[in-house]
């Protein structure tokens, strides 16, 4: 025979506690609990395998981004890209200035020049071949200048 009321008396650091239920109640809470977990697993292994999670992208997202692909970037005096509060990507481009070119970044910014990216004012020039990159993060500087000079500072 099946009891259909169950009260149970036990005790915990000397105070005692009195638990009364109803066996159909306890039996059909514990079959949601089961049942709700086990869904709760199958969703979260389902989607687990269908987003892959990438900082990077994500990082994107939620920062400013700048980014200049196979482009010209022209300027009669100055051209100045700062990453002051997020990253800047330049690739496959190129860049000229008469006077100067400066790429900045800071504590909460990066620059990449990348992927066959020119840069070259009327006396200096620098490029990052294919599969090369020049990088610069947490307040690194690089100056091209019209005095002939390329200084780097981090």
């Amino acid at each position: 025979m099946i009891a259909r009321f169950v009260k149970k008396r036990f005790s915990i650091n000397d105070q005692i506690f009195m638990f009364e239920a109803n066996m159909d109640s306890l039996l059909s809470q514990l079959g949601i609990g089961v049942a709700s977990s086990f869904i709760y697993d199958l969703l979260k292994g389902c989607a687990k395998k269908f987003v892959q999670p990438h900082f990077e992208d994500y990082k994107r997202e939620l920062l400013p981004y700048i980014s200049v692909r196979n482009a010209e970037v022209v300027a009669n005096t100055i051209i100045e890209f700062a990453a002051h509060n997020g990253d800047i990507v330049i690739s496959g481009s190129e860049i000229f200035s008469q006077k100067s070119i400066s790429f900045e970044s800071s504590p909460k910014g990066s620059f990449e020049l990348k992927d066959g990216t020119y840069s070259s004012t009327k006396d200096t020039s620098m490029q990052a071949g294919m599969g090369a990159s020049i990088k610069g993060r947490g307040g690194a500087k690089i100056e091209q200048t019209n005095h002939g000079g390329i200084k780097f500072s981090a």
